[in-house]
């Protein structure tokens, strides 16, 4: 398991470096708003509906996380979900 704050080391981050996206969301969570999060899963949602697969960067308050294909896409949708759901 990794250490909290592991992912503050850096300020930028792709899949696979992250390991976990709750890891990682939990460690930024203090940069997060509740506005961000939705517009994010907004436009993660309509990634995954037009299929697709060049490298985009989310930016996530206080950090960046490059995703790239619609697998990263659906496991960060949940992640931030997860976090709309239970922090704000």
């Amino acid at each position: 398991m990794l250490p909290k704050g592991y992912h503050l080391s850096s300020k930028h981050w792709s899949y696979p470096n992250i390991l976990s996206i709750d890891y990682f969301l939990e460690d930024f969570k203090n940069g997060l708003t509740k506005s961000n999060v939705k517009k994010t899963i907004g436009f993660l949602e309509e990634y995954r509906r037009n299929l697709g697969s060049e490298v985009v960067t989310l930016d996530l308050g206080k950090c960046s996380l490059e995703i790239q294909v619609i697998d990263e896409a659906d496991k960060t949708i949940r992640g931030l979900k997860f976090a709309l759901e239970n922090n704000f």
